[in-house]
């Protein structure tokens, strides 16, 4: 039998990375029906990687409709960098209890968003005549969406957004991925059909630069990156008898598998 229940679509997107040496405040905003909905009282617990608690059943403040929770440096300060911690959000809703949960990092220095309006008007100086009728001022919603997407993707490849050290490396990345999603927007409104070319490059180019993205990495959360830029998708050598030789760091050969 179905379980009857009213579901509630969480806010989180994309994992929270804390800097640990700053106050932060979390939130946790829960949808439904295409509207937020306020819960009427809510706690935090944060549990490490190992599963013990680190804050225990915190009461929320309820701002702007939405659960939030402050944690302070002092804190954390003795907590690794690393992430794996959980958040879980217990609010009450509908005079229903329900528990979320997303993962929390604690982290050297929080990600930073890559680019701004001005890296996609200085390309298109004509582009904010595509804001008209969507009642928008700026482009920042469509790259808040973007950067989401772009962390959610980085994770899924293996890497955090917060271990990449220069936020630079993502500049063109993000200005090329902001624009596809504009002009999908572009395109699907009146009359949009004709920037269907600029759309397919910029397609075009977001597939080229996913598959050859580097970026200077720091796997350890430290100020020294890998002597190696990382490959935002690593490649993978398929072979019988191939090695990896480490003191070379090339890639080795052997011809007769049982004569080494």
């Amino acid at each position: 039998m179905p379980v009857v229940r009213t579901d509630y679509a969480p806010g989180a997107e994309i994992p929270d990375c804390v800097q640990r040496d700053l106050n932060t405040t979390l939130a946790y905003p829960i949808y439904r029906d295409d509207a937020i909905v306020a819960p009427s009282a809510g706690t935090f617990t944060l549990r490490r990687p190992d599963g013990t608690i680190l804050i225990n059943a915190r009461a929320c403040s309820i701002v702007s409709d939405q659960a939030q929770v402050g944690l302070t440096a002092s804190e954390l300060a003795n907590e690794p960098f690393q992430m794996g911690y959980i958040g879980e959000w217990t609010l009450t809703v509908a005079g229903q209890t329900r528990t979320f949960r997303n993962e929390v990092g604690l982290v050297r220095f929080a990600p930073l968003l890559p680019i701004s309006d001005r890296n996609l008007t200085g390309r298109h100086q004509k582009i904010d005549t595509w804001l008209a009728g969507t009642g928008k001022t700026t482009w920042q919603s469509w790259i808040d969406l973007t950067w989401n997407e772009c962390q959610r993707w980085l994770i899924q490849k293996g890497n955090r957004a917060h271990l990449i050290v220069q936020s630079s490396d993502l500049v063109d990345l993000m200005r090329v991925w902001t624009m596809k999603n504009i002009l999908l927007d572009v395109i699907s409104s009146q009359n949009g059909e004709r920037f269907r070319d600029l759309f397919d490059d910029y397609r075009g180019q977001l597939d080229h630069m996913q598959s050859n993205l580097t970026f200077a990495y720091a796997p350890t959360d430290d100020t020294n990156p890998e002597p190696v830029r990382r490959a935002s998708q690593p490649v993978t050598f398929l072979g019988t008898t191939g090695y990896w030789d480490w003191a070379n760091r090339g890639y080795g050969w052997n011809p007769d598998p049982w004569d080494p």
